[in-house]
């Protein structure tokens, strides 16, 4: 029954109605509207998920880059910095103060 209202009332059911046509070209038309704004917008995200990755490229170089100016930076502190002197080695002490402090007389 539900078919038939869209149906031309000569008996044959085959044929669309103008209001069913009409109809259907309607839907086509919004639906392929509708296909139109998701492909812009999937465009549009695309062209912004682009722009976001190579800024997050030149964040990450520039980051690479800040960590590799600061360890060189380091080294290069280290480098120009004078060594510190070594300590002065401590004087042999005298053999007669070894056998004295080892509590027995030098031969």
């Amino acid at each position: 029954m539900a078919q038939q209202r869209g149906m031309k009332g000569n008996g044959n059911n085959s044929a669309p109605s103008s209001s069913s046509s009409l109809t259907s070209d309607l839907v086509l038309s919004v639906l392929s509207s509708k296909v139109a704004s998701l492909d812009n917008v999937q465009s549009s995200a695309l062209a912004s998920l682009a722009r976001l990755r190579q800024e997050e490229a030149l964040i990450r170089e520039e980051l690479a880059s800040r960590n590799r100016g600061e360890d060189e930076g380091a080294h290069h502190m280290f480098m120009l910095a004078p060594a510190p002197a070594p300590a002065p080695a401590p004087a042999p002490a005298p053999a007669a103060d070894l056998f004295a402090a080892n509590g027995t007389a030098l031969p």
